[in-house]
């Protein structure tokens, strides 16, 4: 065993903590000391994927606190997220000889996490998608049937009520797990759009959106799903019907009329108004498990009607 390798070795089982940057290297954590201000100091080493170390540095904690999460934005640039206190980055121009530290809220973490993250195609580079493939995940999001692993200080950045929760001291903060009780197609879209993540929805993932966005408050999502529903080529039919049910789910009554419009004009373009009966408009309701409204028909003056 050379003695490289055996300073690594040394230095894994000695970290209180590490942080692996893909394709690059690990940063691990270890304790120095306490200082006469009950700061807590801690040294940092870099080992990059052929196991060469850098030259180690160390940084301060505030008092009374201790080190939470890290999250490696590159190779020189470090999240620092105490348990207690506003994260801060943790930069050095230098290989890890000296680092400098800057505060700053939550929200100016997230535009250095983008700033740093962005690239000339965000195609090939979406802003946060480094850091969600990361494997230093500390929260768990539930969905009906399976879990999506997750960063806490880039979703509370970015999500009201997951900050809320976090403050509350509920059991879901204590267990780092909060479960959503919907299926994958509407809880995927809304950590990918935390996360910043530019992917286009389908057809299914945005009406299931219209239900996530607006119980969980994210108003910017909904627009994005709303946009995504209106630019869905031949929206009638069955289609408008599956997105008068989510609507009607959440009381969203400028979609429900969207879509009512919808399915009504299908229906005049079909020549049904003028023939279409109400038992007809029960099966298709029926079929969906919605309290759908009905077309009453007579030639004279169509309109629509609860069951």
């Amino acid at each position: 065993m050379s003695d490289t390798t055996s300073d690594v070795q040394k230095l894994i089982l000695k970290s209180l903590s590490s942080c692996p940057l893909k394709d690059r290297g690990t940063f691990y954590f270890t304790f120095s000391h306490t200082d006469k201000d009950r700061h807590c100091w801690y040294v940092i080493t870099f080992v990059d994927n052929d196991g060469n170390m850098s030259n180690s540095c160390k940084f301060e904690l505030r008092p009374n606190d201790w080190l939470k999460q890290v999250v490696a934005l590159d190779t020189s640039t470090l999240l620092i997220v105490p348990h207690r206190w506003e994260p801060y980055t943790l930069e050095t121009k230098n290989h890890w000889k000296s680092a400098t530290i800057a505060d700053m809220s939550y929200a100016q973490c997230l535009k250095v996490i983008i700033d740093r993250l962005s690239g000339p195609d965000l195609s090939e580079n979406p802003t946060l998608a480094r850091i969600r493939n990361n494997t230093d995940h500390d929260f768990v999001i539930e969905y009906d049937g399976g879990e999506i692993p997750v960063h806490s200080v880039v979703l509370r950045s970015s999500w009201p009520f997951f900050d809320m929760l976090l403050e509350s001291n509920m059991k879901e903060a204590n267990e780092k797990r909060l479960r959503l009780p919907y299926p994958r197609t509407h809880v995927e879209p809304l950590i990918s759009h935390l996360y910043g993540n530019p992917r286009k929805m389908t057809f299914v993932e945005a009406t299931g959106v219209i239900t996530t966005a607006s119980v969980y408050d994210l108003p910017d999502l909904l627009a994005k799903a709303l946009q995504r529903i209106k630019g869905e080529p031949h929206l009638a039919g069955n289609k408008a019907l599956h997105v008068w049910k989510q609507a009607s789910a959440v009381q969203n009554e400028p979609l429900m009329d969207f879509s009512k419009d919808l399915f009504l004009e299908n229906m005049n373009s079909t020549r049904y108004s003028t023939s279409l009966n109400t038992c007809k408009l029960i099966s298709v309701s029926t079929k969906f498990h919605v309290d759908m409204p009905v077309l009453v028909t007579n030639k004279s003056n169509p309109k629509w009607s609860s069951l």
